[in-house]
């Protein structure tokens, strides 16, 4: 999301602050808080009365991509979100989230967790965009529940990463529901830790798992990508990491565990550099050393 356009956004909130709620005909926006108290049935996936966060309930085909945006802006904020977000059958909805500081920020925290249910012949591109200052911690934790025939494409990016940040996702497939996941993060002096599990637990479920993480300067990267095939479905994890600092670190750890005879799932990791051919190939072409590290870095996160 352009920040310029941080107006059109149908939810956004500044600090604790809520500047926004578009009236959108066919979706219905509120406060998680009114949503726990408007809906009884929603307070069996926000658990506790939430005390921040946002409830979006598709219920009709929206003519428009719809957009949240949650900003820290203050000195020791401390957000602590509880989102829901459901989907009614047979929709196609593009989804864009932006989460991050639009002003210096010192010692802030965001943490969010929630709820995307995307019911049975649904279709969902979200796009997940954090930007941060270098001294917030953040920690997004969400659960998707793929109902029959369900599909989503799930993208989370970093732009700017915070010193640190935990990326956290859960994902269940039932019969023939589909998800690709792609993780990509630039880390630049970051503790980044992110565990994404994909469970396939309806026939003929589908799931592809992709993470491209970068070890920038002064950090450390544990990533942990896990599938569970527990019916005759497919599914894919693809781990890749580039470390350009030597003082950074990178754990990988794909696991893939299959609990039926006639699921196929598959894995593949690496740790890599940057090669010194592919350096002074660009570097003949005019580049400085720093542009083609950066155009290299930027081709590696564009899956």
């Amino acid at each position: 999301m352009d920040m310029k356009n941080v107006n059109d956004a149908h939810f956004w909130q500044v600090d604790h602050r809520i500047k926004r709620i578009a009236d959108v005909k066919q979706v219905e926006i509120l406060p998680s808080s009114s949503a726990w108290e408007k809906y009884s049935w929603s307070r069996k996936y926000f658990g506790e009365k939430p005390l921040e966060g946002y409830f979006v309930w598709v219920k009709e085909q929206p003519e428009i991509p719809l957009q949240t945006c949650v900003n820290i802006v203050g000195r020791n904020i401390k957000q602590k979100f509880r989102n829901l977000l459901i989907v009614e059958e047979g929709l196609k909805i593009e989804l864009q989230g932006f989460c991050g500081n639009i002003a210096a920020c010192f010692k802030g925290s965001h943490r969010a967790s929630g709820n995307i249910i995307i019911k049975k012949n649904s279709n969902v591109i979200y796009r997940h965009y954090h930007s941060w200052e270098p001294d917030n911690v953040v920690e997004p934790n969400y659960e998707f529940f793929l109902e029959e025939n369900a599909k989503l494409d799930y993208v989370y990016k970093t732009t700017h990463t915070p010193k640190i940040l935990s990326v956290r996702n859960k994902i269940t497939c039932l019969r023939n529901a589909k998800v690709s996941i792609k993780i990509l993060v630039n880390c630049q002096k970051t503790q980044f830790f992110t565990e994404d599990t994909v469970v396939l637990k309806g026939e003929g479920s589908s799931g592809i798992s992709k993470l491209r993480l970068i070890a920038g300067k002064e950090s450390s990267i544990k990533a942990y990508s896990r599938m569970f095939a527990q019916s005759a479905s497919s599914g894919h994890l693809d781990c890749q990491s580039l470390v350009t600092d030597k003082g950074s670190t990178v754990k990988l750890v794909p696991e893939v565990v299959c609990d039926n005879k006639e699921a196929q799932v598959t894995h593949e990791a690496s740790i890599g550099k940057i090669s010194e051919e592919q350096l002074n190939y660009l570097r003949t072409r005019g580049l400085t050393k720093e542009q083609a590290i950066n155009l290299i870095i930027s081709g590696f996160l564009r899956i």
